[in-house]
C-alpha cells in the first residue's frame, strides 16, 4: 500500500514527481469536462480520495475536501478539466491501492502536469537544517505560472523570530518574519503575501 505520486504539490502532504498526477475518478460523480467542469472534477477527486480511505490504502490524503481543494488550487482554474480527467482515469485503480500511476493514465497525467506548469504552481524542493547553537534554517522553491519563487528562512539559536528572504527568480522582492520557524513554503510562509500568489 502506498500513495500515487501527485502532479500538484505545494504544502501539506502533497508530493510531486516527474510522472505527475494524483488520484482520479468519476464514479458516481461524473468526469470532468461534461458541462460541470471543476465541480465534476472535484467530485471525481472526492470519490477517489474516499475510496482510497475506505479501502485503507494509507495514501495519507488527510481530509478529502482539503486535499482536493489544494490539488485544484495548485493546478490553477485553467486546469480544472485536466485534473478532473486525471481523477476520472485513476478512479478504477483506487480499490487496489496502487503505488504507481497506471500507464493507461499517462496522457491525462502529462496533460495535467503541463497545464499546471503553465497556469498553476509546481513545488520544487525544500530544505531544512539545524546548527549546533540551536539556530535553524529552511527554504523552499516553487515555479508558478512559469516564474521561479524561493524562500530562505533563518531562526536564531535560543528562539526569536524567523526571518525569511523572499525571491522571485534572481531578484529579492523583500524580507518578512514568520511566526512558525518550520513554515518555509512559497505559499505557506510569510513570503506568500509578498509573492501575491
Amino acid at each position: 500500500m502506498g500513495a500515487l505520486p501527485l502532479v500538484a504539490a505545494c504544502g501539506g502532504n502533497v508530493t510531486q514527481n516527474g510522472q505527475g498526477g494524483s488520484g482520479g475518478g468519476s464514479g458516481g460523480a461524473g468526469g470532468a469536462g461534461a458541462g460541470g467542469g471543476s465541480v465534476d472534477g472535484k467530485l471525481a477527486c472526492m470519490d477517489f480520495c474516499h475510496l482510497a480511505d475506505v479501502n485503507d490504502c494509507q495514501m495519507m490524503f488527510g481530509d478529502c475536501t482539503t486535499f482536493c481543494d489544494e490539488v485544484f488550487a495548485e493546478g490553477g482554474p485553467e486546469c480544472e478539466d485536466e485534473f478532473g480527467a486525471l481523477f476520472a482515469c485513476y478512479l478504477p485503480t483506487a480499490k487496489s491501492c496502487p503505488d504507481e500511476p497506471p500507464p493507461e493514465c499517462n496522457d491525462e497525467a502529462a496533460a495535467a502536469q503541463q497545464c499546471q506548469a503553465q497556469n498553476g504552481c509546481v513545488e520544487g524542493e525544500c530544505f531544512g537544517s539545524a546548527g549546533m547553537n540551536g539556530e535553524t534554517s529552511c527554504g523552499c522553491t516553487s515555479t508558478c505560472k512559469g516564474t521561479p519563487y524561493s524562500t530562505s528562512c533563518e531562526t536564531p539559536g535560543g528562539g526569536g523570530m524567523t526571518t525569511c528572504t523572499c525571491s522571485m527568480g534572481d531578484t529579492v522582492v523583500g524580507t518578512c518574519t514568520n511566526t512558525d520557524a518550520n513554515e518555509c513554503g512559497v505559499k505557506t510562509s510569510c513570503c506568500a503575501e509578498l509573492f501575491n500568489l
